[in-house]
């Protein structure tokens, strides 16, 4: 509401007279011009609170600075990968019904397909909603557990509390890890929280299925972490063009057109 608004309308109280308990009672109830600047004061209070919490959701996201700007609008949209991104938009539109079901998704494939831009354009959708989310690579994670280690129990157990009660988990690029049993029984006590939390995670791989299932298999030859994958999560492939190779042939190609140009020009 504007100041010219405001204006106009009746400074002037009301009064309010009721009985109660035999007795009448008279109160002033506030006039339209304070109704209005009250109202107009909630809800600039309502916005400044709901900003806060973006910003609250966003630090605790965990989200690395060079994946802040992936958004649905700025991916690079091609008729291979179309199906795929209407399928992400519409993953984050219907995201309360694929967080009761514990819909999760693993997107595999070659590297520069999108894999990780996709799933980091669901993050900062659903930040956007007042979603909590936490969208980390592997390697990130596994950094961050060994850190907060040598801090005591209380910071670690901090960091597992919020993987496992955020709404939706993101972990890029597991697979690309060392493969030490540390590091493989790290990641399954993270994934395997979700599961038994029956909370969904998207998850990004570079690797096919069968090389994902053998890279994150332990000592003991147990699948346990990728039979818990499987079950929480479809299996999209995206193994398109990478992109990159992509840039490098139309540089290329452009290239080659100004060489030609020079050669006619001669």
């Amino acid at each position: 509401m504007d100041t010219k608004t405001l204006t106009s309308l009746s400074s002037e109280r009301k009064e309010i007279v009721f009985t109660l308990g035999g007795r009448t009672y008279k109160v002033k109830a506030m006039s339209e011009k304070e109704q209005a600047e009250y109202e107009r004061a909630r809800a600039k209070e309502k916005a400044e609170e709901k900003k806060r919490n973006l910003e609250r959701l966003k630090i605790n996201s965990l989200i690395d600075e060079r994946f802040k700007t992936c958004t649905f609008d700025n991916f690079v949209v091609t008729n291979e990968n179309k199906k795929i991104l209407k399928f992400a938009r519409y993953y984050v539109d219907n995201f309360q019904e694929m967080k009761k079901n514990n819909y999760g998704l693993l997107f595999f494939g070659r590297p520069g397909s999108g894999k990780s831009y996709l799933s980091f354009c669901i993050a900062n959708a659903l930040l956007e909603k007042y979603v909590s989310v936490i969208a980390i690579t592997s390697n990130g994670l596994l950094q961050k557990i060994r850190e907060l280690s040598t801090f005591g129990s209380t910071e670690l157990n901090n960091l597992y509390r919020n993987l496992n009660q955020v709404s939706l988990l993101i972990l890029d690029d597991l697979g690309a890890e060392t493969s030490s049993e540390y590091n493989k029984a790290k990641l399954y006590e993270v994934i395997d929280d979700r599961y038994r939390a029956n909370k969904p995670i998207i998850i990004t791989t570079n690797l096919n299925p069968a090389d994902f299932k053998r890279k994150i298999t332990s000592g003991d030859g147990v699948t346990r972490t990728f039979d818990r994958i499987a079950e929480m999560c479809e299996m999209v492939e995206m193994n398109y063009k990478s992109f990159r190779e992509k840039k490098k042939e139309n540089k290329s190609q452009s290239f080659k057109s100004i060489l030609e140009d020079l050669q006619h020009g001669n």
